[in-house]
């Protein structure tokens, strides 16, 4: 239960960064790219509030173990990769990143390891 002030806090610092992100513009560039943006008009600060949260929920939740996690955050879209020990834990890895708010699309690439 330890683990609750913290998921709250990364909860709270994303729905603050959701709406920072829908209030601010970024000044277009000469390029026509937008500084802190990827190709789909989000703020960097929120993927980066988005992935903590993520790797905060993976940090507290004991029963899903995934070797070399790796989180990437691109918009609304998650690719998560690693190796885990079953079919079970692959999918609880992913149903762990769907319950992260801001979260619509996994790309679930972990590996279910043959030992």
């Amino acid at each position: 239960m330890k683990f609750l002030p913290r998921i709250f806090l990364a909860i709270t610092l994303l729905s603050i960064c959701t709406v920072l992100c829908h209030c601010q513009k970024a000044p277009p560039s000469s390029s026509g790219a937008q500084p802190g943006r990827d190709d789909t008009g989000i703020l960097k600060p929120l993927e980066d509030a988005r992935k903590a949260a993520i790797l905060e929920a993976f940090r507290t939740n004991p029963e899903v173990r995934v070797q070399n996690l790796a989180v990437e955050v691109r918009g609304v879209t998650v690719t998560i990769s690693g190796t885990v020990a079953s079919p079970q834990q692959k999918t609880d890895a992913e149903t762990l990143v769907r319950r992260v708010p801001g979260v619509e699309v996994v790309d679930n690439r972990i590996q279910v390891s043959s030992r």
